[in-house]
């Protein structure tokens, strides 16, 4: 089952832009570049193309944190759907076959305890979609039914927010009184695939990032139109296309600012109408699997972080051919295998690619300061580990003159 939520930690906290001095400097070395990046300015936002390698000097280093997981008792876990880092440093996760409780490890790993259980009744779920941290409150978005409820750091409920819709894919928490997530508004002619922001009681505040007219009820429901979410340290929000290398910075009253895109061959754009997604994949791209464009996050140096999930060389090895009602249906055997990252860093000051870099493994979700969570991996007793893994900048040498 496809990840479909996540937390960020302190990444989703309201942030400073301001560089250090230092990196500053470093930076003033190359901000020359961005007189290259070819741009376009439509009305009052700005589009930036990022095509092309980065020629800064800087590189993306990955070095292990910690593994999630236990091979018995209460700390095994499934295919993981959710997770988040809390402000002590522990993890919350939820995962396959118990989508109702919340899995509490500590900095080091160790399982600690649950928090949850089947019901509807207060600090119980029924499928729990997302879990995410602002400062030391966490926050849990249950789909059935449709509602938030908010943790202290000792567990205790602080509130419970109910909705009227249910979010598609992906969901952004700002604070107790403001997420955003992507939501369908039915129309007799046609169909909003809209993000919008809501209050505490969970009514609609404003519209985001929504195509004029909409889109109309012959296009069939599917993951085209859905997109990443993180916090904006200008207070607005950044969106990342699960199906094209686009992102668009928002502002919550539903302002356009600006667009950052990347023409690499990696990542062709997805088909803007017609079709399921796996009969455009396989229609178009027969020979591989589809590129999926995977996570994004601002940390506090505001920098931008990207995460693209690619089809590894050797592929073909790890998935096989189902028949199922609809045709042959491509399944992964081993995601871990059959797919590779791309990891891009962005300088949202000077709209500059930092650095781009490849790695050999399944990268899907940042979450706290600069850390990044590796898919589900099953060990030969068939217990699923969840290892954390933690992303650098290194800078390059300074120049001597």
């Amino acid at each position: 089952m496809e990840v479909i939520g996540r937390g960020r930690g302190n990444m989703k906290n309201l942030i400073s832009k301001s560089l250090s001095s230092w990196e500053a400097t470093r930076l003033s070395l190359f901000t020359f570049l961005i007189l290259c990046i070819p741009l376009s300015v439509s009305g009052l936002s700005l589009v930036l193309d990022l095509s092309g390698e980065p020629s800064s000097g800087y590189s993306i280093i990955l070095t292990p944190v910690v593994t999630l997981g236990d091979s018995a008792g209460p700390g095994m876990l499934g295919g993981i759907l959710a997770i988040t880092k809390l402000a002590d440093g522990s993890y919350a996760l939820c995962s396959n076959g118990e989508e109702y409780v919340i899995k509490i490890f500590a900095a080091d790993g160790r399982f600690l305890r649950e928090v949850g259980g089947r019901g509807q009744g207060p600090g119980e779920f029924g499928s729990i979609r997302s879990l995410d941290t602002v400062g030391d409150v966490l926050y849990v978005f249950d789909q059935f039914p449709s509602r938030q409820t908010l943790f202290s750091p000792s567990f205790d409920i602080l509130r419970i927010n109910s909705f009227r819709f249910m979010p598609l894919y992906d969901i952004a928490v700002f604070s107790d009184s403001l997420t955003i997530f992507n939501v369908k508004l039915p129309n007799p002619d046609r169909i909003d695939y809209l993000l919008h922001a809501f209050d505490e009681n969970g009514d609609i505040q404003q519209a985001i990032a929504g195509i004029p007219g909409g889109y109309t009820t012959e296009i069939p429901e599917t993951r085209l139109y859905w997109r990443n979410l993180a916090p904006a340290s200008s207070r607005g929000v950044w969106i990342f296309h699960k199906t094209k290398y686009q992102l668009e910075e928002w502002s919550i009253n539903g302002d356009h600012l600006r667009t950052f895109i990347r023409h690499v061959s990696w990542f062709p754009d997805n088909p803007e109408s017609g079709g399921s997604m796996r009969d455009d994949r396989r229609r178009l791209l027969p020979e591989r699997l589809w590129p999926t464009g995977r996570d994004v996050s601002e940390d506090s140096n505001g920098r931008l972080w990207v995460a693209v999930v690619i089809p590894d060389m050797e592929w073909p090895n790890f998935v096989t051919l189902r028949e199922t009602i609809e045709g042959e249906s491509v399944e992964v055997l081993d995601r871990q295998r059959a797919y590779d990252t791309v990891i891009d860093v962005i300088d949202t000051q000077t709209g500059a690619l930092l650095a781009s870099k490849r790695f050999d493994q399944s990268l899907y979700r940042f979450i706290g300061d600069n850390e990044i969570v590796e898919s589900s991996k099953y060990e030969e007793d068939g217990s699923v580990r969840v290892r954390i893994w933690k992303l650098e900048l290194q800078y390059p040498p300074l120049l001597e003159y």
